[in-house]
């Protein structure tokens, strides 16, 4: 199956026209691409395709250039991950019930830490400030009940120092946004969003839990495995421009 289409939120962040294509399938050759291509004036493809060996050929073949691998893990109930205790110091909020005033100074020291290894940062042809304005409005939409269904915050005298954004779709659960302030890594405060996250769903009967990561960003993926993930797909990231 192609699935094709105008994303909304990227062509916005971007101010260009962002198509993203997925390919679950190996297609046949670059025709079936070019006649849903003409259709349309596209500034950027997004491109997510499996491992199939024609597809990398037309994709490379069309001066798709790969920019990341797109991990995407499930969680499984059957692997427990550690135990953590929370310093007192810092607050954990559920962001729809708390409503805790979040400056915007905050905002862009998170979306630095998030997007400084995604596959937006990876792509030479977006502007770094660019790629961090996606991020910085997706953390405010996230938070203005535009994107996320829920949203944990750690704070520190008010500060906002973690966040992890939650969406609920056809009935999955999807860890779309993970950060911690690099001054508190290493404390367990991502451990401590990821298992709120976790129980969040469980709560919402929600049965499957995922989170996407870059495959290259092994501390992500290591992060990840040891609290409770498995590899569920592995695809390979493509991205074009046209102007």
């Amino acid at each position: 199956m192609i699935k094709f289409y105008q994303d909304k939120f990227d062509s916005e962040a971007l101010g260009r026209k962002v198509f993203k294509l997925y390919l679950d399938r190996s297609i046949n050759n670059e025709k079936d691409l070019l006649s849903i291509f003409n259709q349309h004036q596209i500034d950027i493809i997004f491109c997510f395709t499996a491992f199939f060996n024609k597809n990398i050929a037309i994709l490379e073949k069309l001066n798709f250039s790969l920019v990341s691998l797109r991990n995407t893990y499930k969680f499984s109930s059957s692997i427990v991950a550690r135990a953590v205790k929370p310093d007192n110091r810092f607050k954990i909020l559920q962001y729809t019930k708390d409503r805790p005033k979040i400056a915007r100074s905050d905002i862009l020291g998170l979306a630095k830490v998030i997007g400084s290894t995604s596959r937006y940062f990876h792509d030479i042809n977006i502007p770094k400030n660019l790629a961090h304005h996606l991020y910085v409005k997706w953390i405010e939409n996230s938070l203005d009940d535009k994107y996320a269904d829920e949203s944990f915050c750690v704070l520190l005298k008010n500060k906002l120092i973690g966040l992890a954004t939650l969406r609920i779709k056809d009935g999955d659960g999807f860890i779309d946004l993970l950060s911690v302030n690099s001054a508190y890594q290493g404390r367990g405060l991502g451990s401590i969003l990821v298992r709120r996250a976790v129980e969040y769903c469980k709560n919402k009967k929600v049965n499957n839990i995922f989170v996407v990561t870059e495959g290259e960003n092994l501390a992500a993926n290591i992060f990840y495995q040891k609290r409770g993930f498995i590899i569920n797909k592995i695809e390979l990231a493509y991205h074009k421009h046209f102007l």
